[in-house]
């Protein structure tokens, strides 16, 4: 059995594309993923700082909106491609 073990895409569609092509290409029997797919970014930084504070998170932030506008396309351009 053929397995490819990746982690750690930090949303760069470049190395989840590369890694999916070389799967493809060596006909892998399974693929475990043990990382994320996505960069922590904004909402990370949020959350850190709204727990420090004692508070709840804000999600309505523009930027937090757009970080998760851009993470869904992401998620559903590397399930499209598996």
């Amino acid at each position: 059995m053929k397995l490819y073990i990746a982690s750690d895409f930090s949303s760069c569609l470049d190395r989840i594309s590369g890694l999916l092509r070389s799967v493809k290409k060596s006909r892998a029997d399974a693929v475990v993923f043990c990382g994320n797919i996505l960069a922590p970014g904004i909402r990370v930084q949020e959350w850190s700082a709204a727990m420090g504070d004692a508070r709840r998170a804000r999600r309505n932030i523009p930027t937090i909106k757009e970080e998760m506008a851009r993470d869904k396309n992401i998620v559903f351009q590397f399930l499209q491609n598996l």
